[in-house]
């Protein structure tokens, strides 16, 4: 497991301290990957809706859609993460489903933080659920503009 005061420099856990990151250790699991193994497969609906953080290596994100300009073409992107970044953020707010394939790249150490756990754990210290959804939301929004700036440039 990574040391707590690199883990705390991570944009999800913004402004908690050790004691909160204490709390979000106790409902994870530490899980180690080989290279080019699938974590989420998007047409599997996952019984987990899980938060996932990158400890060590790297992981891409794979997602084909129905294209934008015409209903029939596939598009297929994908984006890299690194150390400190998340995925199965939706699955994890929406409590219903996975919408992307997650591939390791290199090996991997992932914090896995459970869904049902975490949430109770928010019941009794709504400050730290305030402060990790608060910090979920920026990321969100940063990928968002991202997003947005990639689309710019393409049209």
């Amino acid at each position: 497991m990574l040391a707590k005061k690199e883990m705390l420099g991570f944009g999800i856990f913004n402004n908690l301290n050790s004691k909160d990151l204490d709390e979000i250790l106790r409902v994870s699991n530490e899980l180690n990957y080989k290279p080019d193994e699938m974590i989420l497969d998007d047409p599997k609906l996952s019984e987990r809706q899980d938060l996932f953080i990158v400890l060590e290596g790297r992981v891409e994100i794979k997602k084909k859609s129905q294209g934008a300009r015409s209903k029939s073409m596939v598009e297929e992107w994908s984006i890299n993460l690194k150390k400190g970044e998340i995925f199965g953020e939706l699955g994890f707010l929406y409590g219903k489903f996975r919408t992307a394939q997650v591939m390791t790249m290199t090996e991997v150490k992932i914090l896995q933080i459970d869904r049902q756990q975490v949430f109770d754990t928010f019941e009794n210290n709504p400050r730290l659920g305030y402060l990790l959804m608060q910090n979920l939301a920026i990321t969100l929004a940063d990928r968002l503009v991202d997003m947005n700036f990639r689309l710019r440039l393409f049209a």
